[in-house]
């Protein structure tokens, strides 16, 4: 079930949202009707789920003793492993930048909104949707002591990626001897007739890659617009 929590800022229900995904991606969460959400360590930035240096120098300063500075450190930089998120990149328009990172030629991206979201999913459990907040992580100070910050903060650099985040998050995952040896991810039920508002093909595809797209879509029993993108073609005069 949706839950809001004051430690995250989730975005208003209206927010629209992208998810850019290749077609072997988009067929997986139509037949299995479920959102994969992927350890926070899988993803390519080392510095996921991981506290700024603004806030790493706090608690060296207070701590007192190392044992204790590295105990609190030690516990978040192992927390990360019960924590599970789907990407979104909320925008009102497509994105160029996330067309080419993440779906290739024959990539879909699904249009949605935060509403439809908490809508379509369905999971016994607690889980979060937020907003990333991109930070200066040598400069800028974040408060300490809810460990459901981490997900939610990334540098700069990334501030492109306008990122809002389904969390789930469990400790009780974590293999504190082992942590990376747990589950990668895990799968969310998800009614797609619900989530998806449209379906976009990628602007680098082939004309006739529209109509297969179109019956596959009506073949798992939904009905919505399947566009194919504009964004590169040719100025008509």
């Amino acid at each position: 079930m949706f839950q809001m929590h004051p430690a995250i800022d989730t975005p208003a229900d209206e927010t629209i949202l992208w998810r850019y995904m290749n077609l072997e991606r988009f067929l997986a969460l139509l037949h299995a009707r479920a959102l994969y959400l992927a350890r926070l360590d899988s993803f390519v930035d080392p510095w996921e789920g991981v506290w700024p240096n603004t806030v790493v120098q706090a608690l060296k300063s207070e701590a007192g003793e190392f044992s204790h500075y590295g105990t609190i450190l030690e516990a978040a930089a192992k927390l990360k492993y019960g924590s599970f998120v789907s990407c979104w990149h909320a925008s009102s328009t497509e994105s160029a930048a996330l067309w080419d990172l993440y779906s290739g030629k024959s990539g879909v991206a699904i249009r949605s909104t935060v509403k439809a979201l908490k809508r379509a999913l369905s999971f016994p459990a607690s889980f979060f949707i937020g907003s990333v907040r991109y930070l200066d992580f040598d400069k800028e100070a974040v408060p300490v002591g809810n460990m459901l910050v981490l997900p939610f903060l990334k540098r700069k650099s990334f501030e492109h990626e306008k990122e809002v985040r389904v969390l789930y998050w469990d400790p009780k995952r974590v293999d504190w001897n082992n942590p990376e040896a747990g589950e990668s991810g895990i799968a969310m039920e998800v009614d797609p007739a619900v989530l998806i508002d449209e379906v976009y093909l990628s602007p680098a595809s082939p004309d006739w890659l529209l109509k297969p797209l179109e019956e596959l879509c009506v073949k798992f029993g939904f009905d919505v617009p399947v566009i194919r993108s504009s964004l590169y073609d040719k100025q008509v005069y």
